[in-house]
């Protein structure tokens, strides 16, 4: 997408750090509620780095992310954070961790293949009794078509953006999204841009299924997040087997 590569200076406009410290609470509140011990985190995917923003406060965080030009967005707001590039599936980093935390990218993961590949990595990189934190968007039982748009101002700029969200066929482990970016810098020159992407949506016996396959105990835990309605958003515990 180009948004996490040409555009991705303008990140933290289109998703400011300050607008994932509710999340990141509850996702550090769940995290206690399984594992109090947690110092190291590795989290895959890590993006622009808005969540590890807050959770860097509470444990040592190492981010991994495909697109070197994310990963310079991250550096901006963690400059304390080893990053690295990588794939989630393949990434190599030779050492454990107490918890691998993977947010919304593991919805760029479209088969069953790609999961599973995610699962396996993660238990490597774990230690004994480790914890594999996992937020999907959606499953199967939740999903619905939808359209998201907002934006912000600062001063370097502005953004507004419309997100359109499809599933062309039910009977696919797949679900479209458009995406339209307007933006604005500090000068009042106008671009816009499209994107498209394509997710994987896979039922909750699916995850539980391949976690379990890769050596993991799973529970899924309810979200309580303001901006979901309830029973809507879940999350994915992953207990490490000795």
């Amino acid at each position: 997408m180009k948004l996490y590569h040409k555009y991705a200076s303008w990140w933290h406009v289109l998703s400011s750090p300050e607008e994932y410290k509710e999340e990141a609470t509850l996702y550090w509140n769940l995290i206690k509620q399984y594992k109090s011990n947690v110092r190291t985190t590795l989290e895959l995917g890590s993006g622009g780095g808005n969540n590890a923003f807050y959770l860097k406060k509470h444990v040592e965080m190492t981010l991994v992310d495909k697109s070197a030009e994310m990963l310079a967005a991250s550096k901006k707001i963690n400059p304390t954070c080893p990053h690295h590039e990588g794939d989630m599936r393949t990434a190599k980093l030779h050492q454990q961790f107490d918890l691998v935390f993977i947010h919304d990218a593991i919805g760029y993961m479209t088969t069953e293949q790609d999961l599973a590949q995610v699962f396996q990595n993660a238990y490597q990189h774990l230690n004994p009794q480790g914890m594999l934190l996992l937020v999907p968007d959606d499953f199967q039982e939740t999903f619905a078509p939808e359209t998201y748009h907002g934006g912000n101002d600062t001063p370097q700029g502005s953004v507004r953006y419309l997100e359109w969200v499809t599933d062309q066929d039910p009977q696919d482990n797949l679900v479209e999204v458009e995406y339209l970016y307007i933006m604005k810098d500090a000068q009042g020159k106008v671009e816009t841009a499209h994107d498209s992407a394509i997710y994987g949506l896979f039922a909750k016996q699916t995850w539980q299924d391949l976690l379990q396959k890769a050596g993991f105990e799973v529970h899924f835990e309810p979200i309580e997040h303001t901006e979901v309605e309830t029973n809507e958003r879940f999350a994915i515990v992953a207990l490490k087997k000795s």
